[in-house]
């Protein structure tokens, strides 16, 4: 059950949010994150969502304030920092889509504000499961990599574990290419797990549409739509895990995982349990994967998915998972065409726990 509903402060919200400016990613604190899945597509006022699915890792409370149709602020408290990773995914059947608006500082919390809309790109009110990540330090355990890109393909911050700096650049409208060198190297196939989440404040959308995994490291081009499904240049983050939680934080979360569901055969680098289980995948119908976690299960927990092709079909969630004993159960990941109808498609999907 949900936490009462408490009315907060108004004033919270009307701390200025600070932007990072691009080009002057700042060292942040190790192992700061929070994430929360707000259970109210329309709440009156600030309330806190459920205990069950949120964390912050300063021992806070996260907040949801819904600031107009289809807007919403974040607040994880004791967190803030004025660069780190922030992504959203939305949780309905019926296609409405999220994106970070802008994330940042407010006085000591971390604010991340969302804009959600429809099909078509209106404003729309829906239910979201949103994570904000500051990354850890350097040589940390597995590998992990982030940034925030500008639209004309820039990296405003960034960080890889190992110390190597990561490249973007445009490769074409609406397409950029990343370069993340030094994690989770192998040869060919796609190793490790992405997220990718369009950002700013004109409703757009964004994922991973090639991939690839050499000797040097991630190769990804990332590709991003307006609401008719044409390529357009947007802002948009990126979090690459490897062998770690997607919060990039360790010891804990120890109990993490993640797939791309190729909807064939998974690239073995591409699926990771952390307590040994793999992954189950199955088709429910039409546009519909379940996924499924064994043995790693623990609340409160979280999960994130990102869609897979060059193409504007998109995915969401259609509610959080729960948990059946320690296997974690995801009903479903819904994918859907532009205009929002259900179309069975590639997607990565993203579990981790606060333990």
């Amino acid at each position: 059950m949900a936490l009462p509903r408490t009315l907060l402060a108004a004033a919270l919200l009307a701390v200025p949010l600070a932007v990072a400016v691009p080009g002057t990613a700042q060292a942040a604190p190790p192992d700061q994150y929070g994430f929360a899945y707000s259970e109210l597509a329309t709440p009156g006022g600030t309330y806190a969502p459920d205990p069950s699915r949120q964390w912050v890792s300063s021992g806070g409370v996260a907040t949801v304030t819904r600031t107009g149709v289809g807007a919403y602020s974040v607040i994880f408290p004791g967190i803030g920092v004025p660069d780190g990773v922030a992504h959203v995914t939305a949780v309905n059947r019926t296609g409405e889509w999220c994106q970070v608006r802008a994330y940042g500082p407010s006085g000591t919390s971390e604010r991340v504000d969302l804009r959600c809309f429809r099909p078509g790109g209106a404003p729309a009110d829906t239910r979201f499961s949103v994570v904000f990540s500051s990354g850890p330090g350097l040589a940390a355990s597995g590998g992990y990599a982030h940034l925030r890109a500008t639209a004309a393909g820039t990296i405003a911050t960034g960080l890889n574990t190992t110390g190597a700096a990561n490249t973007v650049g445009p490769a074409g409208v609406g397409f950029y290419s990343v370069t993340l060198p030094g994690v989770g190297v192998g040869g060919g196939s796609p190793s490790g797990g992405l997220q990718v989440t369009a950002n700013g404040g004109v409703p757009a959308r964004c994922k991973v549409a090639t991939w690839s995994t050499t000797a040097a490291g991630q190769q990804v081009i990332v590709g991003c739509v307006d609401p008719a499904g044409a390529p357009a240049d947007t802002p948009w983050t990126l979090s690459y895990q490897s062998k770690r939680s997607i919060v990039s934080s360790t010891s804990p979360p120890n109990r993490f995982a993640y797939v791309f569901d190729t909807l064939g055969a998974i690239p073995p680098g591409a699926v990771a349990n952390s307590a040994g289980g793999g992954a189950a995948l199955s088709t429910a119908g039409v546009g519909l994967r379940e996924v499924r976690f064994p043995l790693v299960g623990a609340s409160p927990d979280h999960v994130q998915v990102t869609a897979f092709g060059r193409g504007p079909e998109y995915c969401t969630i259609a509610s959080p998972a729960f948990l059946n004993g320690t296997t974690v159960v995801l009903q479903y990941v819904v994918c859907y065409t532009n205009a929002g109808a259900w179309s069975t498609q590639p997607s990565l999907v993203s579990y981790t726990s606060r333990f």
